[in-house]
C-alpha cells in the first residue's frame, strides 16, 4: 500500500506594497508588463513590488501576525520607493513640506543608484534635502494571493491624490497614454505607461484594471475630503461582518466560489487568508462580502474577461461573461 505523499508546507506570502496615483482629473497610472514577463504578461499593473529591509525598514515577522498583516512604515516607504523607480515619480517632501519637483537628470540619476543598490532610498533622499511623503499615502485594502500559488504575495495598497507639479495630465489626456521620460530602473517588468479613468460608479470590465477600479469607485469620493469609511455603492447583507471593516483595514485573499457552467469562475472578495483568519484578538478581518470577480482563469497567457459584479447575480449566473480583455 503506498504511502501518502506529504503535503508541501503553505509558502508564507512575501510582503509588498503599491501605489495608486491619482490626477486631479481621475485618471490613475497604470504600468504595461512586457510580454516575456513571468507573471501576468502584458498586463496593467499599478506601480509597487516587494519591501526590501536594506530601502524600506524590517516588516515584522510572521509570528507576530497581527501587525504584519497591518499598515505600517516599511509598507509605506516600499510604496514610494517602487514608484520612484519605476515611473520616476517621486513623492517626498522638502524642508518647506512641499513636494519636491527635483530635475529630470537629478531624478534619473537616483533611480539608476537605488535601483542597483548604490545607495539606501532613504540617504539619497536625505541628500536631496528630502523626506518620503508617507504622511500622503491613503491605505487601501490588502490582498493575499491565496495558497496553493506558489508564489505567494501580501500587498499593502495605497491611494495617493496628491501628486508633484506637472506628474500626471491637470486636464483628461485626449490619449490614454502619459509619457513619463527617460529610462526605466524597474527591472524589466514593465514597458510603458498607460492610465485609465476612474470612473465614480463601477466601470464597464473593458479596462485592464477593471476590479481595481471598479473597488476604487467605491472608496474614491472620500478620499479627496479624508473622510473614512464611506459607504459602499451597494448595500451589504444587513450585519455581515464586513460591513463595518474600513477600507483601510480590508484584507481580501480570492477564493473560489463557483465554477458556473459557462467556464467562468466566480471568485469570493470577503474572506482574508489563514494567516489572518488566526490571529485571536477580537478583531474582525475580511474583505467584501456584495462583490464578486467573475473572470476566466484559464485562458491563454494569463487571466482574461475579468469583472466586478454584485455576488447574488453572479452566483446564479445572471450576469454574463464580460467584455473582451485581459487583465
Amino acid at each position: 500500500m503506498s504511502q501518502a505523499r506529504p503535503k508541501k508546507p503553505i509558502p508564507e506570502p512575501s510582503p509588498s506594497a503599491s501605489v495608486v496615483l491619482v490626477s486631479p482629473t481621475n485618471q490613475v497610472l497604470l504600468l504595461h508588463r512586457v510580454k516575456t514577463s513571468t507573471s501576468f504578461a502584458s498586463a496593467h499593473v499599478f506601480p509597487g513590488g516587494n519591501v526590501d529591509a536594506k530601502h524600506d525598514g524590517e516588516v515584522p515577522p510572521p509570528e507576530n501576525a497581527a501587525q504584519r498583516h497591518a499598515d505600517g512604515p516599511a509598507y509605506r516607504v516600499a510604496a514610494l520607493r517602487e514608484c520612484f523607480e519605476e515611473s520616476g515619480i517621486l513623492l517626498a517632501k522638502g524642508k518647506d513640506g512641499k513636494l519636491m519637483n527635483l530635475s529630470e537628470a537629478v531624478r534619473d540619476d537616483g533611480r539608476r543608484k537605488v535601483h542597483n543598490g548604490e545607495i539606501k532610498f532613504g540617504d539619497w533622499l536625505e541628500g536631496v534635502g528630502a523626506v518620503p511623503d508617507v504622511d500622503g499615502l491613503i491605505p487601501f485594502t490588502r490582498w493575499i494571493t491565496p495558497p496553493p500559488t506558489p508564489k505567494r504575495l501580501l500587498t499593502q495598497m495605497y491611494l495617493c491624490p496628491e501628486l508633484p507639479p506637472k506628474a500626471l495630465p491637470q486636464q483628461a489626456p485626449r490619449s490614454p497614454l502619459i509619457p513619463i521620460n527617460g529610462p526605466h530602473f524597474g527591472g524589466m517588468e514593465h514597458t510603458r505607461p498607460n492610465s485609465r479613468p476612474i470612473r465614480l460608479d463601477p466601470p464597464p470590465p473593458t479596462t485592464p484594471s477593471a476590479c481595481s477600479s471598479s473597488l476604487l469607485a467605491r472608496f474614491f469620493p472620500a478620499t479627496r475630503n479624508r473622510t473614512p469609511g464611506i459607504p459602499p455603492a451597494r448595500e451589504p447583507p444587513p450585519n455581515h461582518p464586513t460591513s463595518a471593516i474600513p477600507w483601510a483595514e480590508k484584507i481580501i485573499s480570492p477564493r473560489v466560489l463557483k465554477v458556473r457552467e459557462d467556464g467562468y469562475v466566480v471568485l469570493g472578495l470577503d474572506k482574508a487568508s489563514a494567516e489572518v483568519e488566526g490571529i485571536r484578538d477580537g478583531k474582525v478581518r475580511g474583505g467584501l462580502f456584495d462583490a464578486v470577480v467573475v473572470v476566466n482563469l484559464k485562458a491563454k497567457g494569463g487571466p482574461w474577461n475579468l469583472g466586478v459584479f454584485g455576488r447574488d447575480e453572479a452566483l446564479r449566473g445572471e450576469i454574463g461573461p464580460p467584455a473582451s480583455g485581459k487583465l
